[in-house]
């Protein structure tokens, strides 16, 4: 035979190239990435026939990788888990200080009574074994955390040493089966948690530092901010805070400073007690829930982002709460629609006009300067009902605003009308809520005491002076807030305002919530279905018969389908009325404007109303006069429009000389008033006699009339060809007058 010259190789993954060599014994060799399996041999000779093949059965094994696991700290005689990974099933070989040896051939080992030192391991795999791989538990005496009772910080048993951390203690959450979770007052120096670990502080927990914060797993900080609960860094030497880490309640209280390493957020009250806070653009301040409160003389180095959840698909009065910003700023929360079409305006009071509000003014360059002090209007997208509105820059904590531009430019043409002059948009300048009424710190010169606002979500104005406010108005102006004041006669007026006007409390929306006082304050709400607005009579001591600067405020119109309700005196419009407590007897007109057709409901609310005058809501078009006393609620029909002449409070001071008819019906006297589609319907208990008739729209305009018309039938019938809507039927016999509301529809 004829020794083979090549051979064919065949092994597991595919059959691979040929190798030549002389003999058998010297043929070439490979390697291959092939798996465990069967490698075959074919020889060919010379003469090129094949020489029988061979095989051999091929086991791969390969070398287990293991990664160790985190430095672990260990509380010297307790228990120390140590943790390994690899790939692939394979055992695996432990030693440690003390001669330690673990019979376990397992990744995951428990030591019962530890010590500090490096643990060796190596796995094995089939005939292959891994390089050894450590794990470095370090020792502590105390301030680590084992967890060995429960879940309270304050509980003794659950440190190293049996010793909870105070102000001079280094502390270490490790990952165990108890974290821990602080209800109380607790401190540490240095505070270190571990991947994987967590630290919980509950709402009334408060957390001392007075060293080093590191956050390499969780921390949840449950405070709210009329808690207390806060973190405090209030160390001697300079402090940092490290890893993404959210705060509710955070103080700064260290003369050294702290300085912000991770971007890091405060859901609650930022208090600056003393030092530098050094944020290194890394601080986002939430002004929904939270605040930097006005209190305390430190400082910031470095941007802070303020950003607030507004709720959209409406306009909301805006202002900035850092200097140095553009509304460009805004333009990644909102599209800026900058012309043709608009979204963001400000107001210019020069525009004269004899109405009131006639002065936005669009903003038309996303390089606008954003002012401190200023009201902005922003449309928010529609369908979009949560927008985050954030701005980022330097906050200067202290600072002191003022303007004295204010002005009051009267308009004369046709005629004088001092209610529509001198409005000015205005803002809250702070990242806090700030309080109108505050003891110090205000400015107010040539200014009325009522502010105006605008309650986006129900789409109309909320209003506040003297105590007291309409639609939830009340003395607190929230963060990011915009608002109107009035300049109270022609010329200039100033607004300025310090620290000391700020309140840690805050509001969530760009807007405030309700406030009551007690005293002869009578609300009177109009409603139709969701829509609904209110204004308010206010009897007091010190209040005149004439416009109260300091007691009453005007009336701006809401938009839409929103009614607007308000009071009528001397040709102004009122939102809030404040009369003379001593006035013996008043008829206060009502103005309502509806924005659609449909029932409404007059309802008077004397929570707010100590006394026991006698208070009646008059109709003049039904020729009606209800007790809100006895019945609080009115229900009438009214078209869309301005409704004034028709409806009337009449005040008495003096249990006497009441009128009849209160039961808020008309009677009939055997008239029935009645339609269908667009005929009416008028039946008579008598054939005697003549008629007048009389249909007027719900605003009180004539549509129809019949004058001495014969009743000898004891029906008139007769079709009125005119919109769908609510119209009123006045008939008037010898005898009697009777008047009704009808549905017509085409």
């Amino acid at each position: 035979a004829t020794a083979a010259t090549s051979y064919a190789w065949t092994f597991p993954g595919g059959t691979g190239a040929t190798f030549t060599g002389t003999t058998f014994t010297t043929n070439a060799s490979f390697s291959s990435t092939a798996t465990s399996g069967t490698v075959t041999l074919v020889g060919v000779n010379a003469c090129g026939s094949s020489i029988a093949s061979r095989t051999i059965a091929v086991t791969v094994n390969t070398t287990p990788y293991i990664t160790a696991g985190s430095n672990a700290p260990v509380c010297a005689g307790l228990t120390l888990n140590l943790n390994v990974t690899t790939a692939g099933s394979a055992t695996y070989a432990w030693t440690g200080p003390n001669s330690f040896v673990s019979s376990a051939q397992n990744p995951s080992i428990t030591y019962t009574s530890a010590a500090a030192g490096t643990y060796n391991v190596t796995a094995t795999l089939g005939t292959c074994t891994s390089p050894s791989s450590t794990v470095v538990a370090t020792s502590a005496s105390a301030g680590l955390w084992v967890g060995g009772f429960s879940t309270d910080w304050h509980t003794v048993g659950n440190w190293c040493n049996s010793a909870v951390p105070t102000t001079a203690t280094d502390v270490v959450i490790p990952s165990t089966t108890n974290l821990p979770i602080i209800s109380a007052t607790a401190n540490a120096r240095a505070l270190t948690i571990n991947a994987s670990a967590s630290l919980t502080k509950t709402p009334t927990g408060i957390l001392n530092m007075y060293g080093n914060f590191t956050n390499n797993g969780a921390f949840t900080d449950n405070g709210i901010y009329t808690s207390g609960g806060s973190v405090i860094f209030r160390g001697a030497a300079a402090q940092s805070i490290n890893g993404v880490t959210i705060f509710n309640n955070l103080t700064i209280n260290n003369a050294s400073g702290v300085t912000l390493n991770n971007t890091s957020t405060v859901n609650g009250i930022m208090t600056l007690t003393a030092g530098t806070f050094t944020t290194n653009n890394n601080l986002n301040q939430n002004l929904y829930n939270g605040a930097i409160a006005g209190t305390g003389t430190g400082t910031t180095i470095g941007n802070i982002n303020f950003f607030k959840t507004i709720w959209g698909d409406r306009y909301h009065y805006l202002a900035s709460p850092i200097s140095g910003g553009t509304v460009m700023d805004w333009n990644d929360n909102v599209t800026l629609k900058l012309g043709p079409v608009y979204n963001l305006y400000t107001y210019d009071e020069t525009k004269l006009d004899t109405n009131k509000l006639v002065g936005w003014t669009p903003v038309t360059s996303n390089a606008t300067a954003l002012q401190s002090m200023k009201g902005y209007s922003l449309y928010f997208p529609r369908w979009t009902y949560n927008t985050l509105l954030d701005i980022s820059g330097p906050y200067t904590h202290g600072a002191t605003f003022s303007d004295n531009t204010l002005t009051n430019t009267p308009s004369n043409t046709p005629v004088a009308k001092p209610a529509s002059d001198g409005w000015q948009f205005v803002g809250n300048p702070y990242p806090s809520t700030i309080d109108w009424n505050a003891a110090s710190g205000w400015t107010k010169t040539n200014i009325t005491n009522a502010i105006y606002t605008w309650d986006g979500r129900n789409n109309r104005y909320v209003t506040y002076v003297g105590g007291v406010g309409t639609n939830g108005g009340t003395r607190y102006i929230g963060s990011m807030q915009g608002f109107f004041v009035k300049v109270t006669s022609a010329g200039t007026g100033t607004l300025g305002m310090t620290n000391n006007v700020r309140v840690t409390s805050t509001l969530l929306d760009v807007w405030r919530t309700s406030e009551e006082e007690r005293g002869d304050v009578l609300r009177i709400t109009a409603a139709s279905g969701e829509y609904n607005d209110e204004t308010i009579l206010r009897f007091k001591e010190n209040a005149s018969a004439d416009y109260d600067s300091d007691l009453d405020a005007y009336k701006l119109l809401n938009g839409g389908n929103i009614p607007s309700l308000y009071t009528l005196s001397a040709n102004t419009d009122y939102s809030i009325n404040s009369l003379p407590s001593n006035v013996q007897e008043k008829i206060i007109p009502l103005t309502l404007i509806t924005g659609f057709a449909g029932t409404y409901s007059l309802t008077a609310n004397f929570i707010d109303f100590a006394g026991d005058q006698e208070i009646w809501l008059e109709d003049r078009l039904l020729g009606t006069l209800q007790d809100l006393r006895a019945n609080s609620a009115y229900q009438v029909l009214l078209a869309k429009g301005n409704i004034e002449g028709r409806f009337f409070i009449q005040y008495k001071n003096e249990s006497a000389g009441t009128v009849t008819n209160t039961t808020g019906a008309s009677v009939s006297y055997g008239i029935e008033i009645a339609s269908y589609l667009q005929t009416v319907s008028i039946l008579f208990s008598t054939s005697e006699g003549k008629a007048n008739i009389v249909v007027l729209d719900a605003l009180g305009k004539k549509v129809y009339e019949q004058d001495n018309t014969v009743i000898s039938s004891g029906k008139i019938e007769f079709a009125l060809p005119v919109s769908t809507g609510v119209y009123i039927v006045r008939v008037s016999t010898a005898n009697t007058t009777t008047t009704q509301q009808i549905y017509l529809t085409k």
